[in-house]
């Protein structure tokens, strides 16, 4: 044989065995085709982007765009809002197992309830529509008769789904009201009536405060408000109409939460109304829908402009600082980090004295936070610290001669004086001075003994 012809019979025997290789890998398994065989209907959940669900008269219609999360379920009708996605998906996921018992023949539909059906669960999506009428209850037992899509005579199923289809339109609603995670929130509006309008903007470092003055925010002040809207949740609907006295509550408004996206589009306006009982639950309306809820964001709107100041003099985490640069009376000092350990001037030092300072400086909140005058005098400081990550970015922290209101202190890119407790200021200079006295790793000890005198004794 020829060897060009060898080479062609060679790639051909290769190209079929991989042919074969993978389409066998797509196909599935003898257990896997037993498995489908014992179901109900062909069903995956992820494809499906329309669900209609009739029970004894009533119906309820859910639609989602295809390709998209559980959270985008929608209900359309006889109501529209977000749905459960949670609880759609699940309900989806127990109709993909539901496995037949039995096969019934020679039995009218008639005879067991599907005459008409008692429901209907319907649906549409990537892998085609499908249908399953629920009939009449299995006499001493928990199982259903039911008709499907696709399959031949009448059939009993497992009736644990039948509870879902019972449930109400309106507790197919999504409970959580804040559809999206903190970190899709980019701008909060804090809105309290008859006060002052606060807008906190997201940014490389955090957030930061927009509106009525640019300045940080506080890191401690905005998590706990973004973990109180992600975290609510409706404890009861208010359907329309909406009762008079629920309205009067709504009325007494403790004001407004409105939520942005990076595009500055808005996520969700939250009007916050008055407690329906002292210390309890309060009436709120989300778009056009009203519940009430036990939460804390009252508590956000109260705060005045000046509260969301951070108090932090550097908004550095720890385990971020990748090098220190020190200047003060005694002098400038660079500590950079070597993998468990630091460096000191190049001189290999161990952990915990820079681990002290890294906390004193991360640590360190002042008392009073006070906006710069322009044009207003400055002492020369006494101590600057230039931290630095592993990206290059930059802050640059200074202390300033104390006074009888605390140690001002000031931070890169902040229009704002932060006055720290002289305790606090103390404690960073003290942890300075142990930083460069501490010794380097591998240095040896050298031990003064007395001296001796001529007849091996030491001297008194």
């Amino acid at each position: 044989m020829r060897p060009k012809t060898l080479a062609l019979l060679t790639l051909i025997v290769a190209a079929l065995a991989a042919f074969i290789y993978f389409h066998e890998r797509r196909l599935p398994s003898s257990e896997e085709r037993r498995e489908r065989a014992g179901r109900l209907v062909t069903l995956e959940a992820n494809e499906v982007t329309a669900l209609e669900l009739e029970w004894q008269g009533a119906r309820t219609q859910f639609e989602r765009p295809a390709g998209q999360p559980a959270s985008a379920w929608r209900l359309v009708e006889p109501l529209a809002a977000r749905a459960d996605g949670v609880a759609v998906e699940r309900l989806l996921g127990d109709l993909a197992r539901l496995a037949v018992s039995r096969t019934l023949e020679g039995t009218e539909r008639s005879e067991v309830g599907l005459e008409p059906p008692r429901g209907r669960i319907a649906w549409e999506g990537e892998g085609g529509a499908g249908a399953i009428e629920v009939g009449g209850q299995v006499p001493a037992s928990r199982n259903v008769v039911v008709a499907a899509t696709g399959r031949t005579g009448l059939l009993v199923v497992p009736g644990h789904f039948v509870a879902e289809l019972e449930r109400p339109a309106g507790d197919w609603r999504a409970r959580e009201v804040v559809a999206v995670g903190r970190e899709a929130i980019e701008r909060i509006t804090l809105l309290p009536a008859g006060g002052e309008a606060v807008v906190l903007a997201r940014r490389s470092d955090g957030f930061a405060v927009e509106a009525p003055f640019a300045d940080a925010a506080d890191r401690d002040r905005v998590e706990s408000l973004l973990g109180d809207l992600v975290s609510l949740r409706v404890g009861r609907f208010v359907d329309p109409p909406v009762p008079e006295s629920i309205e009067r509550t709504l009325a007494a408004s403790a004001g407004a939460i409105e939520l942005g996206s990076a595009a500055g589009e808005p996520v969700l306006r939250l009007d916050l109304g008055g407690e329906v009982t002292p210390g309890g639950d309060r009436v709120l309306r989300a778009g056009e829908t009203v519940f009430e809820a036990r939460t804390a964001l009252a508590s956000a709107l109260a705060r005045t402009p000046a509260e969301w100041r951070s108090t932090s003099w550097t908004s550095f985490e720890s385990y971020r600082v990748e090098r220190i640069r020190i200047e003060d009376r005694e002098g400038a000092l660079e500590l950079t980090r070597g993998g468990a350990d630091w460096q000191r001037d190049g001189v290999p030092i161990a952990y915990p004295e820079v681990g002290d300072l890294l906390y004193a400086l991360t640590s360190a909140r002042a008392e009073r936070v006070v906006p710069l005058v322009v044009g207003a005098p400055v002492a020369a400081p006494t101590l600057t610290v230039t931290l630095l990550d592993g990206d290059g970015a930059e802050q640059i922290l200074t202390l300033h001669p104390g006074g009888p209101d605390g140690v001002p202190a000031r931070r890169s890119g902040r229009e704002a004086e932060l006055l720290l407790p002289g305790r606090m200021a103390d404690e960073i200079s003290a942890r300075i001075a142990a930083l460069r006295a501490a010794r380097a790793l591998g240095a040896e000890v050298t031990e003064t003994r007395p001296a001796e005198t001529e007849a091996g004794e030491p001297e008194e």
